[in-house]
């Protein structure tokens, strides 16, 4: 799977940016600006206008709804 275009946001490594993400399996093996599929069949999600998170959560939850 690739998603592409979207605008990463990754606190750890101090990353902002549109580019690219390539997973495979359960794992993110490359991250880079204009992958390309491996095959015709590679699922490809178009994330452009989009921000793509590790592990975002909603810190502002209303339990009792």
């Amino acid at each position: 799977m690739i998603i592409k275009g979207g605008r990463v946001l990754d606190p750890v490594s101090k990353r902002d940016e549109v580019i690219d993400i390539k997973i495979e399996g359960e794992k993110i093996v490359k991250i880079a600006k204009d992958i390309e599929a491996s095959s015709d069949n590679e699922e490809i999600i178009d994330a452009r206008g989009k921000v793509v998170v590790p592990g975002l959560i909603d810190v502002h939850v209303h339990f009792r709804d």
